[in-house]
C-alpha cells in the first residue's frame, strides 16, 4: 500500500488553482485519500482471498487448460482473465479515488477521458510486468523447486536496479512531457548546485505537471547515465529561484547521502525475504487448500496474498527510514544553501498545492508517512535558523 501524504520532491507553467469558497480543508483530501488506499487494500485481499478459497483459482486454471494445451499459454490466459477482474472490481474505487476525489479538491485538470487514457495505459503496463513475473515464477517453481524463491528474488532485484537507471527515459514519458529548461538562469543556478556536491547531471528539465494536475514536485530522477533534474512547470511557477534551489539542494543531499544505493540495497533484503516467507507459508497452506505443489498456478492468489501482508507489516518499517533519509536531505538542503525562509516558504506552498495535511495523526504518520509531515520539516528549518542565528 503506498505512502500518502503528497508533499515529496520525487504521491504540469501554470498557477495552482486557488481555493474555491468553503472548498474542503487540505487535511481531509489526505484523509480520503488514505481511506480509500485502506478501502482499496482491503478489497484487494478479500477478493483475492475469495478467489482462492471459493475454488474460482481451480476452476479458472481447468478453463484455460481445456483451450491450450501449453501451460505458458495457459498460464497466460489464467493471469490475464484473473488480472483483468481484479482490475475490473477496483475500477470504481480507482475512479472515485484518482477523479474524483482529485477534482472535488481542485487539484486534477484532465477531463474524464485523458484520465481514463492513463488509467488504461498504467493498467496496460502493470497486466504486462504482472504476467511477465507470473510466467518466470511459474518456470522457476517447475525447473528450480527447491530454489526458486532465490532465483526469483535475484530477477526483482535485478529488475529494481534497472529500473531505477532507466524509469526517467522509458516510463515517465509515458504519462508526462519533459522537455530542457529554457530559462538559462535558473538552469545555471542548478547546474551549481549539484556541480558544488559532485553530483553530475545529464540537463535540468521542465516537467509538464500542469497539463494535468495543479500539484508541485521536482526530482533528480535516474541513476548514472539518466540523472537528470525536473522541475514541474507548477513549482517553477509559483516558487522564488531561492525557493527552487532549496528544492533541488534536497534532492542532491538525496544523492550525496547515496540514498539510492541505500534503498536498493533495503529493497533487495526485503525481496529476498519476501520471497523465503511467500516460500515457506505457501509450501505448508497449499497442501491445507488441496493443492499438490507451488508449482500449480491456481496457487498464484495465495503468493499474492501472503506478499501482501508482508508488505502491510513492512510498511512502517519502511517509511521509518524513509522519513529519516527524507530528514537528512531536508537537513543538507538548510546547511548548503543556508536559506531556512526560502525552505520554510517552499514547504509552505507545496502543502498548499498539494492539499497536504500539515499536521496529521502522529499514528498515521508512522505508519503511512514516506516523507515528515510539513509541520515538522518547517519546524526543523526554524530550529536551524535559531541556532544559526544564536552561533551568529
Amino acid at each position: 500500500m503506498p505512502s500518502l501524504e503528497d508533499h515529496d520532491f520525487s504521491d504540469r507553467k501554470t498557477q495552482a488553482l486557488p481555493p474555491q469558497p468553503g472548498s474542503p480543508a487540505p487535511g481531509n483530501y489526505s484523509r480520503q485519500k488514505r481511506v480509500l488506499a485502506i478501502v482499496d487494500y482491503l478489497l484487494t485481499v478479500g477478493v483475492v482471498l475469495a478467489f482462492l478459497l471459493t475454488g474460482a483459482s481451480a476452476d479458472l486454471r481447468d478453463a484455460v487448460g481445456h483451450v491450450s494445451g501449453s501451460r505458458p499459454v495457459a498460464l497466460l490466459v489464467y493471469a490475464v482473465v484473473g488480472l483483468a477482474g481484479l482490475a475490473l472490481v477496483d475500477a470504481p474505487l480507482d475512479y472515485f479515488s484518482g477523479f474524483v476525489v482529485e477534482r472535488r479538491f481542485g487539484l486534477l485538470r484532465q477531463r474524464f477521458g485523458g484520465w481514463l487514457g492513463d488509467w488504461a495505459k498504467a493498467l496496460g503496463l502493470e497486466l504486462l510486468l504482472a504476467v511477465a513475473a507470473a510466467e518466470l515464477i511459474c518456470y522457476l517453481l517447475l525447473e528450480f523447486p527447491h530454489w526458486w524463491w532465490v532465483i526469483a528474488a535475484a530477477a526483482f532485484a535485478a529488475f529494481f536496479v534497472v529500473m531505477a537507471n532507466l524509469a526517467p527515459v522509458l516510463l515517465f514519458p509515458l504519462f508526462f512531457k519533459f522537455e530542457p529548461l529554457q530559462d538559462a538562469e535558473l538552469r545555471d543556478r542548478i547546474t551549481a548546485i549539484t556541480n558544488r556536491f559532485g553530483t553530475r547531471i545529464r540537463g535540468v528539465y521542465l516537467w509538464r505537471l500542469g497539463d494535468k494536475t495543479s500539484k508541485s514536485n521536482a526530482a533528480l530522477m535516474g541513476w548514472g547515465p539518466t540523472r537528470r533534474v525536473v522541475i514541474a512547470d507548477t513549482l517553477l511557477s509559483s516558487n522564488t529561484p531561492e525557493e527552487i534551489e532549496v528544492v533541488v539542494a534536497h534532492e542532491v543531499g538525496h544523492h550525496v547521502h547515496r540514498d539510492i544505493p541505500k534503498i536498493l540495497v533495503i529493497q533487495t533484503l526485503t525481496t529476498f525475504a519476501a520471497f523465503a516467507l511467500i516460500n515457506a507459508v505457501a509450501t505448508v497452506l497449499a497442501q491445507h487448500l488441496g493443492f499438490d505443489s507451488l508449482s500449480d498456478f491456481a496457487t498464484a492468489p495465495l503468493l499474492l496474498l501472503i506478499a501482501a501482508v508482508f508488505a502491510l507489516v513492512l510498511l512502517p518499517v519502511t517509511n521509518t527510514y524513509s522519513r529519516f533519509a527524507e530528514g537528512q536531505a531536508d537537513q543538507f538542503a538548510l546547511d548548503a544553501q543556508r536559506q531556512p525562509d526560502a525552505f520554510g516558504s517552499a514547504m509552505e506552498k507545496l502543502a498548499e498545492q498539494n492539499k497536504s495535511d500539515r499536521t496529521p495523526n502522529p499514528l498515521m504518520e508512522f505508519v503511512f508517512y514516506s516523507h515528515p509531515s510539513i509541520s515538522r520539516r518547517v519546524d526543523r528549518a526554524r530550529r536551524w535558523a535559531a541556532s544559526a542565528h544564536g552561533r551568529g
